[in-house]
Parts: C-alpha cells; structure tokens; sequence
C-alpha cells in the first residue's frame, strides 16, 4: 500500500514566504489587477480603468508568451473591471453633466 505523498511545508523563516507564492511573476497583470481594484473610487475609475484595460492586455500577452509567469487571472480581472469602471464613470459624469446643465436647470 503506497504512503499518499507529504504536504510541502511553508518556509516560516520568511514572513513573507507564504505571500510571495501566491503573487504571480507578471508584473503588468498585477499591476492591471491593483488600477482595477483602485479605480473603484468614483472619477478614479476613468483613467484608472483605462491603465488596467491596457496593463491587462500586457499581462495577458506576457502570460501566452510565458505561463511560467501565471497571472492570467490577474490580467482578465483587469481588464474586465477596467472595462466595466470605465463605462460606469462615463455613464455617471454624463448624467451629472445632463442634470447640471441640462434642458430645465
């Protein structure tokens, strides 16, 4: 009967071991991933959704040229909330716009 393999055990000598695994090597998809998660605040996401659209791309091309690097999920959500916080935020400043300055104001 064969022993079921052993669990590798975290390197508790660096605090920051466990972390540091976790975190994909594509820069640009963590990057795209962080814009999205900031771009979250209002008037932010405009910009900040357009930097993680592109930075998304990025990572998305620098994961099919090397999967070592992980990430994809990282690059797909920035692109996705990028996409989404972007038509939010345009949406949102042209109905201010429309109520500001709009037929009756």
């Amino acid at each position: 009967m064969a022993k079921p393999p052993r669990r590798r055990t975290p390197n508790f000598d660096d605090k920051y071991s466990l972390i540091a695994s976790r975190v994909p090597k594509n820069r640009p998809a963590v990057l795209a991933y962080r814009c999205a998660q900031v771009g979250l605040i209002p008037g932010l996401g405009l910009l900040l959704g357009l930097a993680a659209i592109g930075l998304g791309v990025r990572g998305r091309q620098v994961f099919l040229a090397d999967p070592e690097s992980r990430g994809l999920g990282h690059a797909v959500a920035g692109i996705v909330l990028g996409g989404l916080e972007v038509l939010t935020n345009a949406v949102g400043l042209a109905l201010i716009a429309y109520g500001l300055f709009g037929p009756g104001s």
